[in-house]
């Protein structure tokens, strides 16, 4: 007996240190993280709508049939992790908890687009995360798994309801378009919202959206991200959609839940995107015009080729620009004119940072330095003029060679980008190039769309 219980002992320990050493390497798969080899060694999954907004918050849902799990763990069974260490507040999230209760008796904590919780060293939160960030797999599985159970339970109300609409017949605005006398459209990701009332640019708008399909779905908690659209008359609301994942309301099934109808096709969203965003981008311009009366037209018509992203359309056009939000600039410009040239593997990106700074690291436009992307660093002129460059380069451009009066006083790893680049900036009224400055915003935005005038 005293073997066996030493053995035992043993056998404990082992697994316990086996399990630690797997989870102090880079890169695992996902169920070495869970401590798991198999879907029947997870008893429970316990999710959480943890979301800022209330309206239709379902709470806790706990999962625990067998062909439940099973068919999520085959989903996440050959998912690659990777081990980082988050700054507390980047390892909060608005989407989903999920809690995996485990036969062994412990608990692993997952966070969507966060990964999973499973420690903390040196003041930051220790989590592994999908190597391949761009898939959201874990994500999309722990959606359909939650979704599917909320589905079944309410399958005989669901059914009431068709499982595709089209944008006209889900809003019901076939019936009052006619009536609208405005549209406000407001942007999840800055905050900002502008009004359209001309009665035109309302109806083309209408046109582009009126066939879009969209799904029915029970309504899941979003993180407020994408576009929402108030159709009204005389003020007084007549129809609403939002791009994220509340779409449209159907009909509520009680104080916690509801029938949605949203957008899920791939295809829909990029057509949804291509004829809201430059009317949102178009009304900012006009309502918080901060932009210099010489670049009214130039931005105009960035915003009418969707060169300008939701982060920069309410932005005051005389600040100067940080990195990042160059960036957002390149991922948009990679977003209208995609290069042919492929892109380094995501998970070969060595800095954590925004996902347009990581678009542009992967096309070879953005470099690291200080061992990130300096972020908020506010971009120089002549590092805006090499970043163009090798914006033109990965475009096949040739660029347009120009003499700067103050050319000498750029650094040497620069010059070359400023002769290259002459058609973008045409300098100031002395001829000057002044390549120490900070660029403003609307200068960032004019540069970006004259460079597409290049490629396009």
């Amino acid at each position: 007996m005293k073997i066996r219980h030493k053995m035992l002992l043993l056998l404990l320990f082992l697994g316990v240190f086996v399990h630690t050493w797997v989870l102090a390497a880079d890169t695992v798969a996902l169920p070495q993280v869970l401590g798991v080899s198999r879907a029947a060694d997870i008893t429970a999954i316990e999710c959480t709508a943890d979301t800022q907004f209330q309206a239709f918050r379902h709470g806790k849902l706990t999962l625990t049939k067998e062909s439940q799990i099973a068919a999520f763990y085959e989903q996440i069974s050959d998912i690659q992790v990777q081990r980082k260490l988050l700054a507390p507040l980047s390892a909060r999230t608005n989407g989903i908890r999920a809690v995996f209760s485990l036969k062994n008796g412990n608990t692993v904590e997952y966070r969507e687009g966060v990964g999973f919780v499973t420690g903390s060293e040196q003041g930051k939160t220790v989590v592994y995360r999908e190597l391949k960030r761009g898939d959201y797999q874990m994500d999309a599985a722990l959606r359909t798994l939650r979704d599917n159970a909320l589905a079944e339970e309410n399958k005989a109300f669901l059914n009431l309801f068709p499982v595709k609409k089209t944008f006209a017949q889900a809003t019901g605005l076939n019936y009052v378009i006619d009536r609208v006398d405005s549209v406000k459209i407001a942007s999840g990701n800055t905050g900002s919202y502008t009004i359209l009332t001309d009665r035109a640019t309302i109806r083309a708008l209408y046109d582009a959206l009126r066939e879009l399909p969209l799904t029915r779905a029970l309504y899941e908690p979003d993180s407020g991200y994408g576009y929402a659209l108030y159709f009204r008359e005389n003020s007084r609301g007549l129809a609403s959609f939002t791009q994220s994942a509340y779409g449209t309301l159907a009909q509520t099934i009680n104080d916690n839940l509801a029938v949605v109808y949203r957008l899920e096709d791939p295809a829909a969203i990029t057509a949804f995107e291509k004829a809201v965003q430059p009317c949102f981008a178009a009304g900012l311009l006009r309502e918080n015009d901060t932009t210099s009366t010489w670049a009214r037209s130039d931005i105009t018509r960035a915003g009418s080729a969707n060169l300008i992203p939701d982060r920069l359309a309410g932005e005051n056009m005389q600040a100067s620009i940080p990195r990042w939000k160059f960036a957002e600039l390149l991922a948009q410009l990679i977003q209208v004119r995609a290069p042919h040239a492929e892109p380094k593997p995501i998970e070969s990106c060595p800095y954590d940072g925004y996902t347009a700074e990581v678009t542009a690291w992967r096309y070879g436009l953005l470099e690291g330095r200080g061992g990130g992307f300096a972020s908020n660093d506010i971009l120089t002129r002549q590092e805006c003029a090499v970043l163009l460059s090798r914006a033109l380069t990965l475009y096949g451009g040739s660029g347009t060679a120009r003499t700067y009066a103050d050319a000498a006083q750029a650094a040497p790893w620069a010059r070359s980008a400023l002769t290259r680049c002459g058609v973008i900036f045409a300098g100031d009224t002395n001829g000057n190039f002044r390549p120490n400055d900070p660029m403003r915003v609307e200068e960032a935005i004019i540069a970006v769309m004259r460079l597409y005038q290049q490629i396009k």
